[in-house]
């Protein structure tokens, strides 16, 4: 995965992507994230090959046309998130870009963001703002008997909290 590259016009790149369950949006975000690397590392933006909704085990028609693509030479380098898009199984991974290198081809695999910056990305602020803690809820607004449901006691109690916002990891 070391190989060097030699930056010339003539370089041809690709990224490949493999998605279970499909994903509607065909990874996007990935796909985004491979091109903006590409850029930044003097490449030319990538062909990308997509295997959505297809597990590592199956059929994946993308990666045999991607692998008889970089065995004929098209391709100097392979853009990836990382090995587990070739097979969740590490040997197999290896053996992929073992076999991928061998052609001639580097696979370079995205950085690791640093957490300021994937803060950043995913919220859109600069500066991560510590977070106050929740208030909360009064405990006698919870005891006191009230005449109506549950629903509209816990709305009444949560009103005026603060509650954390929720975030989803994208890895």
């Amino acid at each position: 995965m070391n190989a060097p590259i030699h930056r010339n016009d003539m370089i041809r790149t690709a990224a490949y992507l493999r998605c279970y369950p499909y994903d509607s949006w065909e990874m996007s975000f990935h796909h985004a994230a491979l091109r903006r690397h590409a850029v930044q590392s003097g490449l030319p933006e990538p062909d990308c090959y997509l295997d959505n909704g297809r597990p590592s085990r199956g059929p994946l028609p993308q990666l045999r046309q991607l692998l008889l693509l970089v065995a004929a030479g098209v391709y100097q380098a392979v853009l990836v998130p990382g090995p587990f898009v070739f097979s969740l199984h590490d040997d197999v991974a290896r053996d992929l870009i073992r076999r991928i290198n061998a052609d001639g081809c580097t696979v370079l695999e995205l950085p690791r963001p640093h957490p300021q910056t994937l803060h950043q990305e995913t919220t859109g602020l600069r500066e991560s703002v510590p977070r106050q803690p929740p208030s909360q809820p009064d405990p006698a607004a919870l005891s006191r008997p009230s005449t109506f449901g549950w629903a509209e006691r816990l709305r009444e109690a949560t009103s005026s909290a603060v509650l954390p916002r929720s975030t989803r990891s994208l890895d």
